[in-house]
């Protein structure tokens, strides 16, 4: 079976056959740039150790320069600490890259998974007989709005820890 490359030729000798045609298809489209991104991505716990690796993300290469999502501002200081060594290891795994500097920027909310951005745990119900002592400890607040919302804070803090 033979693959074909949908490349315009110079001469009209018939179709070229990829195999024999792929590096040319790959710079042609551009690819090659995509492709040591894509390592780079898949690589990126070794390259950046798992602790860091759980708290960034390669985001995108622009003129030699990799950008990295952060997924906090505190991180983001941290990672410039980091950022010798870690431009050291990107090199060393992706050489032909060119990656000469590495750039920060925050992770959109819209990439983190839904419990990171804030949504409710689904199921998660506080135990009825710590609900019903802790109910009992707040009905010494006189005020009933004051009782209510912290009773609701309550059942919110359990939902979310645990």
């Amino acid at each position: 079976m033979y693959f074909v490359a949908t490349m315009k030729r110079t001469n009209n000798k018939g179709p070229l056959l990829l195999s024999s045609n792929l590096q040319r298809l790959f710079g042609y489209k551009n690819w090659q740039k995509q492709w040591e991104f894509f390592i780079l991505a898949g690589k990126w716990p070794e390259v950046a150790g798992r602790d860091v690796a759980a708290q960034t993300s390669p985001a995108y290469t622009r003129k030699n320069v990799l950008w990295v999502y952060v997924r906090s501002s505190v991180w983001m200081q941290h990672m410039q600490t980091l950022k010798p060594g870690l431009l050291e290891q990107v090199q060393r795994v992706l050489p032909q890259a060119g990656i000469t500097d590495i750039r920060w920027l925050m992770e959109p909310a819209e990439r983190r998974p839904e419990e990171e951005r804030g949504a409710r745990p689904a199921g998660r119900r506080p135990d009825p007989v710590q609900q019903k002592a802790f109910e009992d400890s707040a009905s010494t607040v006189r005020d009933q709005q004051c009782r209510e919302a912290l009773c609701r804070l309550w059942r919110v803090f359990q939902q979310k820890s645990g």
